[in-house]
Order: C-alpha cells, then structure tokens, then sequence
C-alpha cells in the first residue's frame, strides 16, 4: 500500500476542513470569543488524543500530522480573513489556545479533513455521491 502523503492528499484534506469551518467562521466573523489559554490547551489535547486514538488504526501517524496540520493551517488563514485571528496571536502561537473561535473551528476541521483524505473526497458533493452508491 502506497501511503506516501501527495499534493491530491493535501487538497483533500484541505478542501474537507475549508468545508468545515467556512460557515462556523462566517458567522462568528468580527466578534471572536476568548476562553482561558490553559483550558483551551487542555481541551484540545484531549480532543486530537481522542481523534488519534479513534483513527490511528485507518490511517498512518503521517497522514494524521498531515491532515491537523492542515486543518489548523486553513483554520488560521479563513480565521484572519473574517477577522477572528489577530497576526499577533499566529506569531505568537499560544494565544490561539485562548481564541475560541480558532478552537472550536479545528476541532471541527481536523476529523472533517482526515475523513476526506480517507475517502478520497475532494468536495462536499464528493462525500454525497459516494453515500448514494
């Protein structure tokens, strides 16, 4: 089994988490909600443990990297495009863990965009006409 990580993998996956958090992100747009940074962390650590521990045996370490990594990638760029994300909390990094909008919108994007890496989606259409047959 080829599970070399490929430039189609990366669409995949990045087009399941735009997807994911283009609504949750518009409609927060402008008005960003900030929960405590030691929290923020806590509760995504159990988060990305839970989705590894639920599909490390679908897919390789790589490819899970790959795919939060990429979630949290598109999460940041339409996050600043809707104004959620400041350019002082991307360079600094650990103020995300307090921005509750970035939060809930990678905790949404990063199953969503393993899932389409997975199955092979490259849209929401895709992941309808796989149901139908």
């Amino acid at each position: 089994m080829n599970d070399h990580y490929t430039f189609n993998d990366l669409y995949q996956g990045g087009s399941g988490s735009v997807a994911a958090v283009a609504v949750f992100l518009g409609i927060r747009a402008f008005d960003p909600f900030y929960v405590p940074t030691w929290a923020g962390f806590f509760l995504t650590l159990i988060i990305v443990g839970g989705l590894y521990k639920y599909f490390r045996a679908k897919v390789s370490d790589e490819r899970f990297i790959y795919d939060v990594g990429i979630a949290v990638a598109v999460t940041v760029i339409i996050g600043w495009l809707f104004g959620l994300i400041s350019p002082e909390e991307v360079t600094a990094v650990v103020p995300l863990f307090g921005n509750g909008a970035f939060l809930v919108a990678v905790w949404i994007a990063a199953p969503v965009s393993i899932v389409f890496d997975l199955m092979n989606l490259e849209s929401i259409g895709g992941r309808t006409l796989v149901q139908r047959h």
